[in-house]
């Protein structure tokens, strides 16, 4: 029996370049009979890891709270599966929902938390969900939002984007928080950073492939500013201040925009 490395993130934040450049460097490249990359980073939610336990109850009738309980042997299934440690992506904040923890801590060993500034993820998931910017902007304010799911999969508890954030941030050993604007900056800092937080032996050959073979899963930052109206920033801006001053995401222009007194940012540690 292994444990779960978590790789969680809000929506659009820098998860597949992750899961791009983890898969590369597990396969070295390697592709399956179909010419893809074997699947090395798995979906937290996927029905496979929670139809065993629903006793013959399809998935797509199942409750949120039924879900919720059995959350914890689809975790534990998991870990069951590997014999060293699994990747697996998630969405979800981390916390208390229907009474059970989104993460399960007696098979987890960690997780990568990734970050992006608020303004650009909108840009992004509003192409991503294929809803107008408003709709999306509504949606990264929405407290404990949970969006809809698919029949084949559990549910996951988003949150807003504050409350995503704030949830995986605490000061922990076992967190490492990345924020893809630094991906972007020195990515060879950065995905090293990650590789020894999961104790995985490479060698810069190695990091270097996978980074290149990676390369074209990241979007560039400033889309916000050809892409969201002032309205549009304004709503962000005044819900997640707190969260995007503590991360460096704070611009003084955005004291101008709400119309009072310019406050500097702080600094991101």
């Amino acid at each position: 029996m292994g444990f779960i490395y978590w790789i969680a993130s809000y929506p659009k934040s820098g998860n597949n370049w992750t899961r791009a450049f983890l898969t590369a460097l597990v396969t070295d490249g390697a592709r399956s009979a179909t010419g893809r990359p074997p699947e090395i980073v798995f979906d937290e939610n996927l029905g496979q890891f929670y139809r065993p336990f629903l006793k013959k109850k399809p998935l797509d009738t199942a409750t949120e709270t039924e879900l919720a309980a059995i959350r914890p042997h689809a975790h534990r299934l998991i870990a069951r599966k590997t014999q060293n440690f699994a990747l697996v992506k998630t969405h979800s904040l981390l916390g208390v929902h229907h009474g059970t923890h989104t993460v399960t801590f007696d098979v987890t060993a960690g997780a990568i938390y990734l970050m992006r500034n608020p303004l650009d993820v909108a840009v992004t998931y509003s192409r991503h969900r294929k809803k107008d910017l408003d709709d999306t902007v509504a949606a990264m304010n929405h407290s404990e939002r949970i969006p809809d799911r698919t029949a084949n999969r559990s549910y996951e508890i988003i949150g807003s984007w504050s409350e995503n954030v704030a949830s995986w941030t605490k000061p922990h050993d076992q967190v490492l928080v990345l924020r893809q604007e630094d991906m972007l900056s020195d990515p060879e800092a950065a995905f090293r950073r990650m590789v020894q937080f999961l104790k995985m032996d490479v060698s810069a050959e190695q990091l270097a492939r996978a980074m290149d073979s990676s390369r074209s899963q990241s979007d560039p930052p400033g889309l916000w500013r050809k892409e969201l109206t002032e309205e549009q920033v304004a709503l962000l801006v005044r819900r997640h201040e707190v969260t995007m001053k503590r991360f460096g995401y704070w611009l003084d222009e955005f004291d101008e925009l709400l119309e009072r007194p310019s406050t500097a940012a702080v600094s991101y540690p």
